[in-house]
């Protein structure tokens, strides 16, 4: 018992008990009832409890064994420390989605948002995919595993939480729509476009255009991009501001009339317009911003990226007589980049249709006192789980790491080690400083819903003026759009409720840390029919809204 002594002595003095010494008469052992860990409100208040909580743990997860229990305990605490392994990265597979199913949930209450936000970030809820949500007045879709089918209908009735299932086999439809997308692709094209599709070249090398009829793969759009900077040299700049953390390059499509251009310098307009408080002057911010990509499994931001680029550059090469809108489409800069996430985007054609992060590599370990007491006093052998990716949209460096994001490695609301930890959203900020003072609109393009949100500031009293110019330029937008005919209809987040809680996000970063006037959030097509899984026949409707949108944006302001 000295050594106990001695232990103890580090939380005061501390006698131990001596033993009585008991005989029996019989040979059959009495197996002590397990001993229930106590409630302590301050450990450091009685350390010999606290001890004493520990030894009872770890005697009730002890099996049998020829020694006393108290003489394992101690042996397990003088013996030599046992490395910590790590584990190996599984090899990445294919998920098929076979006999998954996507769910609404119709949360009626704000106490039932709570609940499903409680369970979102429970174990259990960990072990589900939520695709958009809780949200009272917007969307709760939740991908659901078959094994956790039972088990999630039984967690809602227990809260009385209605659903309803939008897709009963996730797997057939993903094999559904890749069918009916190559059955599109091979019977609207002529053969010679069919052999060239993938790579945008004939045996000339002469650039050919990229068809909307189909999602394509990450080197199929640099390639394309690359194309457009060969045919349009007059037009188009291609600026490589970084890599991925797997080395793919972050490209920014700028596109500018340099005749346009010089003339917006040297030339006022000549009809005035409402100004807004935060309108810039004509030549001193003149361009504008559109980021999409920032999350794998979002395929139609991306395609619409690439069709915006594509309906610019049909328009700025035009000797014709224009239009308004056509002069203030060569009037403006456009700096496009299609793809913030290559390598989740990547991962998300080859592996995993639903994958969201990015592919950053981190390590996840138990945290807490008792959890890291228990292990060193239990000498275990810790095998660390290794996680992938982090959340693009919750690692800028404004109210990072708060509400509707996460600390934990796996996930899928990571939010980083630290803002700015991942060189993909690293690179995109500073080039945003960089020309922080020529642009005016900012634009990331996301999926789904069909939702226009902007940021609010937090922990300081509302400039009412500047809310108030957000909330016209959105409406402006969605007013644009219906003029053009479409029945396609955009909601204004203008309550700050209508998509999940988020923190750390780009458009907020960029308005009030960048300084850029406006900035919005754009949640593509659909209404969640299919959501991740729009059909690519839906890309160029889908393109042509939000493309109305942002030039009814800009012509307002």
């Amino acid at each position: 018992f000295q050594q106990l002594e001695w232990f103890s002595s580090w939380f005061g003095d501390i006698k131990p008990k001596a033993r009585k010494r008991t005989t029996t008469t019989t040979t059959t052992t009495t197996q002590l009832p397990q001993v229930p860990i106590l409630t302590i409100v301050d450990p450091m208040r009685n350390p010999q409890n606290w001890i004493g909580i520990l030894a009872h743990h770890i005697i009730n997860q002890t099996s049998t064994t020829t020694q006393s229990p108290l003489k394992e305990i101690w042996s397990r605490v003088t013996s030599p420390a046992t490395t910590t392994t790590t584990e190996n990265p599984d090899i990445p597979r294919k998920i098929s989605y076979n006999k998954y199913q996507i769910w609404r949930l119709k949360p009626q209450d704000d106490s039932q948002v709570q609940a499903l936000e409680d369970y979102k970030n429970s174990d259990e809820g960990n072990k589900l995919q939520w695709l958009k949500g809780p949200s009272l007045r917007g969307l709760t879709d939740v991908l659901v595993p078959p094994r956790m089918l039972n088990d999630f209908q039984t967690s809602l009735s227990f809260e009385s939480i209605d659903h309803e299932v939008l897709i009963f086999d996730v797997g057939k439809a993903i094999a559904y729509e890749k069918s009916k997308e190559d059955y599109l692709l091979t019977t609207t094209q002529s053969p010679k476009k069919r052999h060239n599709t993938n790579r945008f070249a004939n045996n000339n090398n002469k650039p050919l255009a990229m068809t909307w009829m189909r999602y394509y793969e990450f080197d199929d759009i640099v390639t394309y991009l690359e194309n457009m900077r060969m045919r349009y040299p007059q037009l188009v700049e291609l600026i490589h501001i970084g890599r991925s953390y797997e080395g793919r390059p972050l490209i920014v499509m700028k596109i500018e009339s340099k005749e346009a251009a010089a003339a917006n310098s040297a030339n006022l307009q000549t009809h005035e317009k409402a100004k807004l408080r935060n309108k810039k002057k004509i030549g001193i911010a003149n361009a504008v911003f559109i980021e999409g990509g920032t999350h794998g499994a979002e395929w139609i931001a991306p395609a619409t990226a690439t069709w915006i680029i594509n309906e610019l550059l049909k328009t700025m090469k035009t000797n014709k007589s224009i239009s308004d809108e056509q002069s203030l489409i060569r009037n403006t800069t456009w700096y496009i980049m299609p793809v913030l996430n290559p390598d989740g985007y990547v991962y998300s054609h080859e592996y995993d249709r639903f994958w969201k992060k990015s592919r950053s590599r981190h390590i996840s370990r138990p945290s807490g006192l008792i959890n890291s007491a228990m292990t060193w006093l239990q000498k275990k052998r810790v095998r660390d789980r290794v996680c992938y990716g982090v959340d693009l949209d919750r690692n800028w460096n404004y109210q990072w790491g708060k509400r509707g994001s996460s600390r934990s490695p796996c996930s899928e609301f990571f939010a980083g080690p630290g803002p700015f930890s991942e060189p993909e959203t690293k690179a995109l900020s500073e080039f945003l400083m960089d020309y922080r003072s020529h642009i005016k609109l900012y634009i990331s393009m996301q999926a789904y819903g069909q939702i226009i949100s902007y940021p609010y500031k937090a922990n300081t009293t509302y400039d009412a003026e500047r809310l108030d110019d957000f909330l016209d330029v959105a409406m402006v937008g969605t007013d644009g759009l219906r003029k053009k005919g479409s029945k396609t209809r955009y909601k204004i987040d203008s309550t700050n409720d209508l998509v999940e809680n988020r923190s750390g996000c780009s458009d907020a970063f960029v308005a009030y840390d960048v300084g850029i006037p406006f900035s919005y959030t754009m949640q593509l097509a659909d209404n969640g029919v299919h959501g991740y899984l729009l059909p690519s026949a839906a890309i160029e409707s889908t393109s042509r809204d939000a493309f109305e949108i942002i030039l009814a944006m800009l012509d307002y302001i």
